[in-house]
């Protein structure tokens, strides 16, 4: 990256990057709270950084790795999917998918400490392991998913409720 600045505005760092695929943010080791990262952005892998919060950018196509200190994340646009590890070991308790989201991939919230989700009408894939292992107490899975892949609730030992909807 070039370089960041302070938005007093928005409570966050914005950082400068002058390329389309950020792999690391760390600025002089120190923890961040909130990134903002420019809608130029199509790819990214922050699983190195330390921030809280994450915005992921509109053009982004698939949402790639974070950190493990992630307990928020808030979407600009509408990524197609969700990348296998993305949400790995995260602090993320809720999460709201957005509408247009077709994919979840392997593990994709594998060990993260979700405890809610809200899957979008237009799912249509959730990989194997999607969400061993979390603290996911009730889910519903649309009646667009296509393809549920095995082991998809393995160790969900807080899972009371699994609602089907007609079609899958």
């Amino acid at each position: 990256y070039k370089g960041y600045s302070y938005d007093k505005e928005k409570n966050c760092y914005q950082l400068y990057v002058d390329k389309k695929v950020v792999e690391e943010i760390n600025p002089k080791g120190f923890e961040l709270g909130l990134i903002s990262l420019p809608d130029s952005i199509v790819e990214f892998r922050l699983h190195r950084t330390a921030i809280t919060e994450f915005e992921v950018p509109a053009n982004v196509k698939t949402v790639g790795t974070l950190p493990s200190t992630l307990e928020k994340v808030s979407f600009r646009g509408v990524p197609e999917s969700i990348a296998e590890d993305a949400f790995h070991g995260t602090q993320l308790s809720h999460i709201e998918l957005p509408e247009g989201l077709k994919r979840i991939e392997t593990s994709a919230f594998e060990k993260c400490k979700l405890k809610s989700i809200s899957l979008p009408s237009s799912l249509t894939h959730i990989g194997e392991e999607a969400f061993y292992s979390t603290s996911l107490e009730a889910i519903t899975i649309p009646g667009s998913v296509e393809v549920l892949e095995d082991d998809v609730f393995r160790e969900c030992d807080n899972l009371k409720t699994v609602v089907i909807s007609d079609g899958v």
